[in-house]
């Protein structure tokens, strides 16, 4: 796509350009999917900067532009000159500059009227809102992270954490479950520390004499809820997999939907995994 929107800005008086390219995307995306993606507002479009660019650039010049699909790795010159050097391009230590001014403009002009539902309107005005970034939030998401990260000796994107949340990977996690994790990341819970300044009994967990009712205690280690007798059955169960019990954090807990279990040859083991997650 940037190879494109190179060579549209390189040849805005040339007498003819023809832009061969192995793919569909591309090619679509420079004919038929840009009237729908410009009365949608460009919503939903991945790389919508660079999209918006190469339409932009196609509408403001004045050279024919003719598109050609080309088989990839077919022995076409120009389409394994452009894999050489996107290759090239993938090596370098800081990336080109690249004009994307073309589409700033239609990009602002949003989707037109007659296509526009509420819907539509409200993801269009969520996806321009700049998002504030919650300490709290962030912090969180952090270590149940860093959490996945020793389990799965690979950090997850922050992305995936709340993906993992909506997705709920084929039922292993549940809705409710999904709704506490993702009230647990914002560290909404009315739990521990909300009462400190309010009521000093509710901060702290009385029957077992725990200096703060933390998410923490309620989850693992709170005699009253039975706690310890739920993760106990949760490791006979777990011992019949002859895996390592893992260590549980509230952390883990909540990043439990990007945990990736391996079976002793390190290869995913996908009944333990679904195990490890409605438990």
């Amino acid at each position: 796509m940037v190879a494109a929107l190179t060579a549209i800005q390189q040849n805005k008086t040339a007498p003819r350009l023809q832009i061969a390219s192995d793919s569909q995307y591309t090619i679509n995306a420079m004919s038929k999917s840009a009237p729908t993606w410009l009365d949608n507002g460009f919503e939903g479009v991945a790389n919508t900067e660079i999209v918006s660019a190469v339409i932009g650039e196609l509408m403001n010049t004045k050279t024919p532009v003719y598109l050609r699909k080309v088989k990839g790795h077919s022995g076409d010159e120009g389409n394994d000159g452009a894999d050489l050097l996107a290759n090239e391009g993938a090596m370098k230590n800081a990336p080109d500059a690249i004009d994307l001014s073309a589409g700033t403009y239609l990009r602002s002009l949003g989707a037109r009227v007659n296509v526009l539902t509420q819907a539509r309107a409200y993801r269009l005005i969520r996806a321009r809102k700049e998002k504030d970034e919650r300490r709290r939030t962030t912090a969180m998401v952090e270590r149940a992270k860093a959490a996945a990260l020793q389990v799965n000796g690979v950090e997850p994107q922050t992305k995936s954490i709340w993906s993992s949340l909506r997705k709920r990977k084929k039922g292993t996690l549940t809705q409710k479950f999904s709704a506490f994790a993702w009230k647990a990341l914002h560290e909404g819970h009315k739990v521990g520390k909300y009462w400190k300044y309010i009521d000093e009994d509710r901060y702290q967990c009385q029957p077992c004499n725990s200096d703060i009712e933390s998410l923490e205690h309620i989850l693992q280690e709170c005699r009253v809820s039975g706690q310890e007798t739920v993760w106990n059955l949760a490791r006979e169960a777990w011992a019949k997999t002859g895996l390592d019990w893992p260590e549980v954090t509230l952390e883990l807990i909540l990043s439990v939907g990007t945990i990736e279990i391996k079976n002793r040859n390190g290869k995913p083991a996908k009944v333990e995994q679904d195990y490890l997650r409605s438990y």
